[in-house]
């Protein structure tokens, strides 16, 4: 996880909006470096709290349809 991500979540959280990221949810979270958590995990976090979805989800929720 690198400064450009957290910003990313902190913008988002800021603002209340849902983040949309296509990395994969981790069942089992990095036990030693909170670095190696992927998107969806630091959204996910208690203290974090942001809404993160997928494009396929983001999609749906559209209501567009192609």
């Amino acid at each position: 996880m690198g400064e450009n991500e957290l910003f990313i979540i902190a913008i988002a959280r800021a603002h209340h909006a849902t983040l949309v990221s296509d990395e994969r949810t981790q069942p089992d979270l990095p036990k030693r470096l909170l670095m190696n958590y992927k998107i969806p995990a630091v959204c996910a976090m208690k203290d974090v709290r942001v809404e993160c979805i997928n494009f396929l989800e983001f999609i749906k929720r559209s209501g567009a349809v192609f």
